[in-house]
């Protein structure tokens, strides 16, 4: 067990130091995310607008660059490995597979954690939104089952990359999908029923709502005025329907 835990260490620790200089692994966590955050506060942002529907915008682009950098990024690792001719050392090794892939995605889950500090940045800085009352426990239960998904989700998908050239395009189509079904963006009441359907079936997309529920938003007026307070109930009550 010692032996395993060094080695998911040591695959976890060579991960994170690939990742800091890798030009494309830097604009997954920096500029995609940002971008994502600033059309959807950009949409949001405008008088009238309520605080549930804020916190699409706030967290949206966090989650949809957490989402993306978590689950493929492991077997992008693992793809890497097979460009660099490393990949027979990795199945020649008595380490099992699963011990190196396990370092790999939580080094890909610590990575697109990073996701959410540009994107609060830019909700605080460039549109003067803040989280003043978050629900400490809930939103770190909710997030901790959220990490926990996304782990089992990049743990069955990592070694698809080592047994099949075609993983990366056949797996890269579903960020899209789980965008729109998980309801980063957009509340999932939007989509027709069909969709709903499939979506409520999604435990990602129940924990992203949950995630989305334990933070009470509001925004600031200006530097001198003092926002207005929202209790917990009216909190919930100007969330959107269903999930």
């Amino acid at each position: 067990m010692r032996a395993n835990l060094r080695a998911a260490a040591a695959a976890f620790s060579v991960s994170m130091r690939l990742r800091f200089i890798s030009g494309f692994s830097v604009m997954a966590f920096l500029f995609f995310p940002l971008v994502f955050a600033a059309v959807g506060l950009f949409v949001l942002n405008h008088p009238g607008t309520s605080t549930a529907q804020l916190t699409y915008g706030i967290l949206g682009g966090g989650l949809i660059g957490y989402w993306g950098i978590a689950y493929i990024d492991a077997g992008n690792g693992i793809q890497d490995e097979r460009w660099n001719g490393t990949l027979e050392q990795i199945f020649a090794v008595p380490t099992p597979l699963w011990v190196i892939v396990l370092g790999k995605a939580c080094g890909g889950l610590l990575w697109g954690m990073l996701s959410f500090i540009p994107t609060l940045a830019l909700a605080y800085f460039g549109f003067h939104n803040v989280i003043p009352n978050l629900d400490t426990t809930n939103f770190a239960i909710s997030f901790g089952v959220l990490t926990f998904s996304f782990l089992c989700i990049a743990m069955s998908l990592t070694p698809l990359f080592a047994l099949w050239r075609w993983a990366f395009t056949m797996l890269n189509g579903f960020e899209l999908g789980t965008y729109v079904l998980c309801g980063f963006m957009f509340p999932i009441t939007i989509l027709p029923g069909w969709a709903q359907v499939i979506a409520g079936g999604d435990q990602s997309a129940v924990r992203v709502h949950h995630l989305r529920r334990s933070a009470r938003f509001r925004r600031l007026v200006g530097r001198g005025d003092r926002a207005e307070p929202r209790l917990p109930g009216a909190v919930l009550r100007s969330l959107p329907p269903g999930r």
